[in-house]
């Protein structure tokens, strides 16, 4: 995982088969540091991949982003990395909104939050914050994960009814004390506040920080 560049899918042909034939599901670290070719490189390379680590760099081949829409692979999209990593330019130019919005299966996730100090409620925040997301749009976001987890059913059914139960809460009572985002009107119940109260400062800091880290 990380440099996606030091060797070739293929390589990783033989560990592969081994987890499958031991019964195990398999995602790929793909298309962060490399373009989209790597990720079709993957995907023909290791066809029992079920998920795409990362694979935000997608966004630069309208064809692949369709096609990987079409075959309804999920995307394990870890904002706070990206941006830290300088994988695109600025976080407003992160490709998750364009991934949503060219019907991808999205999922979020926190990638290595100590090194990359963030959190999972970080980056349900920059969806909302910097992306433009809505509260309806996490909670598919959240239906996507438990839905591509790696899990047995009874432990997805019971999840899923606690999605449930919070986007019935949420849209009934106002028992439970809301974040606002600072770009919406509309509020999420998020347990793990933000780093910082800014969004854009928050990831903003991040990557500077990892710039002086890896200079």
């Amino acid at each position: 995982a990380g440099a996606e560049d030091a060797h070739r899918p293929a390589d990783f042909r033989p560990a592969y088969d081994i987890a499958v034939q031991a019964g195990l599901r398999c995602t790929a670290h793909t298309g962060e540091w490399l373009g989209p070719a790597s990720i079709r490189e993957t995907l023909e390379a290791l066809p029992m991949v079920e998920r795409l680590g990362h694979g935000v760099r997608a966004i630069y081949d309208p064809a692949l982003v369709a096609e990987l829409a079409e075959r309804r692979i999920p995307f394990e999209v870890c904002p706070g990395s990206n941006v830290a990593l300088s994988v695109f330019e600025s976080p407003e130019q992160h490709a998750l909104r364009g991934l949503w919005e060219a019907g991808c299966v999205i999922t979020l996730a926190s990638d290595d939050p100590p090194y990359f100090h963030t959190s999972l409620g970080a980056e349900y925040r920059f969806a909302m914050d910097v992306a433009g997301l809505s509260v309806a749009d996490l909670f598919d976001i959240t239906r996507n994960a438990l839905n591509a987890g790696f899990m047995d059913a009874g432990t997805r059914g019971a999840l899923l009814s606690r999605v449930e139960t919070a986007a019935g809460a949420l849209a009934n009572t106002n028992r439970r004390t809301p974040l606002r985002s600072t770009a919406m009107s509309e509020t999420l119940p998020v347990a793990d506040p933000p780093l910082l109260t800014d969004t854009l400062s928050q990831f903003r800091s991040l990557r500077s920080y990892m710039a002086r880290f890896l200079s």
